[in-house]
């Protein structure tokens, strides 16, 4: 069973370490030694279960990797890989669960992330505010569930230099505004729209580039960032989804 497999592979790091090893050049067992930690008679039993399983087989004094074992090796290295991406992020995912416009898990992998700490807990606002400030765009459409003068003053030049910025607020976050006279509202040159749900995401795309962003207790938690045309193409398709769903306000 490939459960089995990824099991025994999983259970012990050195299996995959010993795999590496021959998948480099073909070694003897003392060389292996040498270049790792681990035990003769750890060794032996990684060569001895990989043997029994086709992954590696002895010629001479000589273990060389099979084709086999270059296909469980590079398959176990995908699967690690698609699982850092989700767990990379699903912080951010997981609040648009329910929107119709289904990523793929590839369109992450060179995705950046940054991500608060408790000792760092703006750490990702000012990630996204460096990023967003060096950018130049001539596009901008955004998602975002909160607003402050600091939203205010990084978004400001960016939208100067856009020929028709768009921007989706919560509903229940522009009622806010319009209270607040700290942010009156004016969006010159901006086309507003309203959604009538409240989620913990935001969504920040230029021309070539995308920002996602989770937040928590009201601040951004999390911020991810990427130029992959795949994702950037994806982030359009959402924007629109969200935008079919909202209601113009100038």
């Amino acid at each position: 069973m490939a459960e089995k497999t990824i099991e025994y592979l999983s259970v012990s790091p050195s299996r995959i370490t010993v795999l590496e090893c021959l998948s480099t050049s073909p070694s003897r067992p003392c060389e292996l030694i040498e270049q790792n930690t681990f035990s003769r008679a750890t060794l032996q039993r990684h060569l001895d279960g990989f043997s029994k399983r086709g992954w590696v087989r002895k010629k001479g004094t000589r273990y060389r990797i099979t084709t086999c074992g270059e296909w469980v090796l590079e398959k176990y290295d995908e699967l690690n890989g698609q699982m850092e991406t989700i767990e990379k992020i699903s912080g951010i995912i997981r609040h648009i669960e329910d929107i119709p416009v289904e990523p793929e898990l590839s369109m992450f992998e060179d995705a950046k992330l940054v991500t608060e700490t408790d000792s760092q807990p703006h750490r990702a606002l000012n990630y996204y505010i460096n990023e967003l400030s060096s950018c130049s765009t001539t596009e901008f459409h955004g998602f975002c569930p909160v607003v402050s003068p600091i939203y205010n003053d990084v978004h400001g030049p960016v939208v100067e230099e856009c020929d028709t910025p768009e921007l989706i607020l919560p509903t229940k976050t522009y009622e806010s505004l319009r209270k607040d006279p700290h942010l009156d509202g004016k969006s010159t040159g901006i086309s507003l729209f309203t959604y009538p749900e409240y989620l913990n995401f935001g969504l920040s795309l230029l021309e070539n580039r995308v920002f996602l962003g989770g937040y928590e207790r009201g601040q951004l938690s999390d911020c991810l960032s990427s130029d992959s045309p795949e994702l950037v193409n994806w982030a359009h398709k959402l924007f629109e989804y969200f935008k079919t769903k909202s209601d113009r306000v100038n």
